[in-house]
């Protein structure tokens, strides 16, 4: 049974999601892999924002994982990187 490791995770986002992501004018990025399965990830590009982010979660990412990696407890953590002088900058717009 394969170990959920970062750099397996990596190259399993690389060779198995990132094309489909790319198809679609996304990409995704791995943050980290915990020792307790979960995967931390972001999406940039048309992906970042898209209403079907749920759907791409589960169908291209978890499955992907769970079939790496079976017997493994896996979660997909999403994570907004947004940086703090953006947020700040939008603040400011919506408060207005």
């Amino acid at each position: 049974m394969e170990q959920l490791t970062y750099e397996k995770v990596e190259e399993l986002l690389k060779d198995k999601v990132a094309p489909y992501l790319a198809s679609h004018g996304g990409s995704v990025e791995l943050l980290k892999v915990t020792p307790e399965g979960e995967v931390h990830i972001s999406f940039h590009g048309a992906c970042a924002n898209c209403p079907s982010m749920g759907d791409t979660i589960s169908q291209s990412v978890e499955s992907r994982l769970e079939e790496a990696f079976p017997g493994e407890f896996v979660k997909v953590v999403v994570e907004n990187n947004i940086d703090d002088e953006l947020w700040d900058f939008a603040k400011k717009i919506l408060r207005k």
